[in-house]
């Protein structure tokens, strides 16, 4: 966790990573907050305020069926990050230990995995998180397992670059002289060494999980209504567009400030870290 935390330190000064950062933690907790803050319960029904706008007592408007835009935000915004931050936790915990392995044992195991890798990184990550899904339903837990199955590759190649470096470091041969074992080597020496350098490129690709699961939304492949996503509102909004184009404006600008301030977080820690993290 060194790297991580002298890449804080290196970001700190920076006052686009620091709005990034107050932005990130802002949009965070309003979403985990929704229940206390949102000022309408999400499924709650006026159809005699249906499609009303913007206005005092309903901010960003309200819907269809009279329900308030911004209740609706705020917990859709729950189900992206529980997604995005699942899918980033599961693909990085498998990828990372898959690519530590690879890299330490070398060799044909090494080939393999690399192989593997290379085969998952040629499809493109939606197309691979929509056959998934088309096959296993809609769901929080399937969204995150086939997003998570989209950026395991991702965090193996990280992982698998780091634990080769690593594993030809003087402590590493200094541990297998006094006989410590493989197990040993890559959970106490190899991981430390690799787990700062995936928390940094995790910050970055939460917002690629976040943005995947917008769009299996917005193609009706999300978690099914009544709860409320951001993608599976704009969805809603589309046939509305020019009626009530707040319906689609604002869970889309939600979804934009939220990706922006993800990525801006993710490239400010990656660069302090390492910048030929840049070519993965």
């Amino acid at each position: 966790m060194t790297a991580l935390r002298a890449a804080i330190a290196m970001v700190a000064p920076n006052r686009s990573a620091g709005w990034a950062f107050v932005t990130l933690f802002a949009i965070c907790l309003a979403a985990v907050a929704a229940p206390l803050v949102a000022p309408y319960a999400p499924a709650a029904q006026d159809l005699m305020e249906r499609l009303e706008p913007p206005s005092a007592a309903h901010w960003f408007g309200t819907d269809n069926y009279g329900r308030d835009i911004l209740s609706r935000i705020l917990w859709g915004a729950r189900i992206s990050l529980l997604v995005g931050l699942g899918a980033t936790l599961v693909g990085m915990v498998i990828g990372g230990a898959l690519g530590i392995w690879a890299g330490f044992k070398g060799g044909i195991v090494d080939l393999l995995v690399a192989r593997v890798i290379d085969v998952l990184l040629s499809f493109p990550s939606l197309i691979l998180c929509l056959l998934i899904v088309s096959l296993v339903g809609p769901g929080v837990v399937e969204l995150i397992a086939a997003i998570s199955v989209s950026l395991i590759p991702k965090f193996a190649r990280v992982a698998r670059s780091s634990a080769i470096a690593t594993s030809h470091r003087e402590f590493v041969d200094a541990c297998r002289t006094v006989g410590g074992s493989d197990l040993r080597i890559m959970i106490r020496h190899i991981t430390p060494n690799v787990v700062g350098e995936l928390a940094v490129m995790a910050s970055l690709w939460t917002a690629n999980a976040v943005l995947i699961e917008a769009s299996l939304s917005f193609l009706g492949l999300g978690v099914r209504p009544p709860t409320p996503t951001l993608g599976g509102m704009m969805l809603e909004g589309l046939n509305l567009l020019h009626e009530a184009p707040w319906l689609t404006l604002f869970p889309g600008l939600v979804i934009l400030a939220m990706v922006l301030v993800l990525n801006l977080v993710g490239d400010s820690l990656r660069d302090a870290v390492d910048p030929r993290l840049r070519e993965v």
